[in-house]
């Protein structure tokens, strides 16, 4: 599951409706309001990729002490559900003063982005998408994985099309359809976080005192030192598993840039020999 603290994930019926709210941006402050909140986050969240973010970690006041832009994407999440919000009041709205053609607006782009997905996945299929992301696509695994997604994303897409349909064809928009989108909108959330939720490694398992760190905690009631747990030439190799310094209290010498410590480097070397030498002993 690709379901983390930095994902941004909003389901395709929301995303929808939240679309569909944008046609009374110009009558709707706050309707503008969480537009701008939503286009904003998103350029933050995307870090050096979003153009916005680097403008704010130079200039604003206070910004560049903040860590993990994607962390932005959390007020994306609220933003897009507002105005998901906003889209399905205003259809209600409409169909109750005799706009019934207002729900063809949503449907069509439903089918729409579904058509669109539908011609991604043929293309994928074809290999005519395989020079992208570094050539990644070339790899079976990555491409099926890709593949997969794309397909869900039509099934998902088709669903809420086949959901607005029945509101389309008669006019009317009624809190039971309000509900069935709800309904599907949960199902859907809970299908793609359930993979990260249902984990099967116990905590006591995961964080044990191993040697090693039993050999740390000894050595910390000595004196104070901290611990690099990272591999600097490796990124992603890590020594005591992710957040073990909180769990075990140790003190560690990785940050997050811009939080990480300044006068560092020079010890990391001598450091990493200490740790390595124990988890030899370990292995052993």
């Amino acid at each position: 599951s690709a379901f983390w603290e930095t994902c941004l994930f909003v389901g395709v019926l929301p995303l929808t409706l939240a679309l569909w709210a944008l046609s009374g941006i110009r009558r709707d402050r706050s309707v503008r309001f969480h537009a701008v909140l939503a286009a904003s986050s998103l350029l933050l969240a995307l870090g050096k990729y979003g153009g916005l973010y680097r403008l704010f970690f130079e200039f604003a006041p206070g910004f560049g002490r903040f860590r993990i832009p994607g962390r932005f994407a959390a007020l994306v999440s609220f933003a897009l559900a507002m105005l998901a919000a906003y889209g399905c009041e205003a259809l209600l709205r409409k169909t109750k003063s005799g706009e019934g053609r207002a729900i063809h607006g949503p449907m069509f782009l439903a089918a729409g982005s579904g058509g669109v997905l539908l011609v991604l996945f043929v293309l994928l299929k074809a290999g005519a998408l395989n020079g992208l992301c570094d050539g990644a696509l070339l790899r079976p695994e990555v491409k099926a994985m890709a593949s997969g997604a794309v397909l869900e994303s039509i099934m998902w897409t088709a669903l809420a099309a086949l959901i607005l349909w029945p509101a389309g064809r008669s006019g009317r928009f009624t809190f039971a359809w309000a509900g069935s989108i709800v309904l599907c909108t949960f199902v859907e959330l809970a299908s793609f976080g359930r993979p990260f939720l249902a984990g099967d490694t116990d905590p006591a398992v995961y964080y044990a005192d191993t040697p090693m760190v039993k050999e740390l905690k000894k050595d910390l009631d000595r004196e104070l030192f901290r611990v690099n747990a990272r591999s600097l030439e490796n990124p992603g190799v890590m020594v005591l598993p992710r957040n073990q310094g909180s769990i075990a209290r140790l003190f560690l010498l990785e940050g997050y840039n811009p939080l990480q410590l300044k006068r560092r480097l020079g010890e990391v070397q001598v450091d990493r020999q200490v740790v390595m030498e124990i988890v030899s002993r370990q292995v052993l």
